[in-house]
């Protein structure tokens, strides 16, 4: 719900949304990016328009050879020198959006990210804790981290939840890579266990919220409402404490 609150934006929003595979991210990225307009014309002096970016983005060059990656579920790739390699292309491919992220914000577009940093961290240490059989107790190493470092920090993060036996039962599950219970669980632990929690301790509440959402048994509807509701209050929470400056801050050790 809008507030009385009538402090506006000076540059668009850089909004992610993360969660394990099939928990409906896409879909929700896609509706808030279509929503955010209405949602924060109180606080914008025009209406800003709104899009979405998703990682990897499969359309460019580095994303192509992405895509035949995730789309050979086989042994190749599997060895951490594998996984290091694979990990490099995923940071490369937000590394050449990084300009028109930039600039369309500067520009007053609000931007709603399907996958980013946290994604390629989450997602290649768990691979790499399956493949090598090491469990979670085992320290992020800056190769996971290190290649994001200079990318800008998203004014939030909404992080869709979803226990990954309900994950498994969902439509298109297990047509790629990573959409394996064992790594879908060990995503979902390292998000917990790791990535919250740093981010939390690098970023507090007014600079860059972490808002989970579980949106085990909810429709979509649902799950829409908690979002606009919880990115609106995080918006005006922001602007009251005067934290959305004219730049974005930038990652740098990322993981803690």
């Amino acid at each position: 719900m809008m507030t009385s609150n009538t402090e506006t934006l000076s540059r668009g929003l850089l909004i992610l949304v993360e969660g394990i595979d099939r928990s409906g991210k896409s879909t929700q990225a896609q509706i808030l990016a279509e929503s955010l307009p209405s949602l924060l014309s109180a606080h914008t002096t025009e209406n800003f328009k709104a899009s979405v970016a998703r990682f990897p983005d499969r359309t460019t060059a580095i994303g192509s050879v992405i895509n035949t990656y995730l789309a050979s579920p086989t042994a190749s790739g599997n060895s951490i020198a594998g996984l290091r390699a694979a990990h490099n292309l995923f940071s490369a491919n937000r590394w050449e959006a990084e300009p028109s992220l930039r600039s369309r914000i500067a520009a007053g577009e609000h931007l709603v990210l399907d996958r980013y940093v946290y994604s390629g961290i989450a997602y290649s240490y768990a691979a790499s804790r399956v493949y090598s059989q090491e469990n979670e107790s085992k320290d992020i190493e800056p190769w996971l981290w290190a290649p994001d470092s200079g990318l800008p920090v998203p004014d939030m993060v909404i992080f869709l939840t979803l226990d990954p036996e309900e994950a498994s039962r969902r439509g298109g599950y297990g047509e790629e890579r990573y959409e394996k219970r064992e790594i879908q669980a060990r995503v979902r632990e390292t998000y917990s266990s790791v990535i919250k929690p740093s981010h939390e301790s690098n970023y507090d509440k007014t600079v860059s919220p972490w808002i989970e959402i579980d949106v085990s048994g909810l429709n979509v509807k649902q799950v829409q409402e908690r979002i606009a509701n919880e990115v609106v209050a995080a918006v005006e929470h922001r602007l009251v404490a005067g934290t959305i400056t004219s730049k974005l801050p930038v990652f740098d050790k990322i993981i803690v």
